[in-house]
């Protein structure tokens, strides 16, 4: 079996793998490494949890959301996404792990998802009731289990890379 990869990046934020049949395989919490009000993904934990999650199966790609700066969003709350999706990625690089950075806008509009946090979770227990989606704030699991989804419509249908791919050793154009 091979996998694909939903990652909702933050400090609240989610891992999830399917299956490239589309059935659910796993989801986590990501973790996260603080020093004062600044915050990280522990990279050495978030590749031992990767680990554990491949199994030794091969991952076609990781569908990470792009993170967006918010209006009214201060510099520490900047520096720590920038922190968050730095350590993520470069995670991502060292173990291998090609990946694709996707804007929230074109993955929720894809799948007809409504701006509530609740209709993420309300579809992700629909595709995948066997998910582990009962705490309060799982919407962050629910939505990386969401990017997995659409990312492996969009490698169904040959359009993973539309010009550029990410592999472990960074970005390269794709000839088309």
């Amino acid at each position: 079996m091979r996998l694909v990869l939903g990652i909702d990046p933050g400090v609240a934020g989610a891992c999830a793998a399917i299956g490239e049949r589309g059935e659910f395989v796993a989801v986590f919490d990501l973790p996260v490494c603080r020093d004062g009000k600044l915050a990280w993904v522990h990279g050495e934990d978030f590749r031992e949890l990767l680990g554990e999650t491949r199994n030794g199966r091969h991952v076609l790609r990781a569908f990470v959301e792009r993170p967006q700066h918010m209006p009214g969003q201060g510099g520490t709350s900047s520096i720590t996404i920038g922190a968050g999706i730095g350590s993520l990625l470069a995670t991502l690089q060292v173990s291998v792990t090609p990946w694709e950075l996707v804007t929230p806008g074109s993955w929720k509009r894809a799948l007809g998802l409504p701006p509530e946090k609740s209709a993420a979770v309300d579809k992700a227990r629909a595709l995948f009731p066997t998910a582990p989606l009962t705490r309060k704030g799982d919407h962050n699991r629910a939505e990386a289990l969401l990017l997995a989804a659409y990312g492996l419509s969009r490698l169904h249908r040959h359009q993973a890379a539309p010009e550029r791919e990410f592999s472990a050793w960074g970005p390269r154009e794709i000839d088309r």
